[in-house]
């Protein structure tokens, strides 16, 4: 379907065949995100209000307003 869309020369048909080729990815396709976050975040039991997130290195990037030294 892509192929004949690309040599549409009409542009109102090429415009929806793209359309429909986009609604089959978004309703039928999936994606994956291969990656590696490259962070590791360390405490102390002096370290007071961390709180570790899996996505985000230093408390999700709030560590400034919610981590103190006890």
């Amino acid at each position: 379907m892509l192929i004949v869309a690309r040599s549409e020369l009409d542009h109102a048909k090429r415009k929806e065949m793209y359309h429909d080729l986009q609604m089959m990815i978004w309703e039928d396709g999936g994606y994956v995100l291969p990656l590696f976050f490259n962070h590791i975040d360390g405490g102390n039991k002096r370290v007071q209000g961390f709180v570790a997130n899996p996505i985000s290195p230093t408390s999700n990037f709030r560590a400034a307003e919610m981590v103190w030294f006890a």
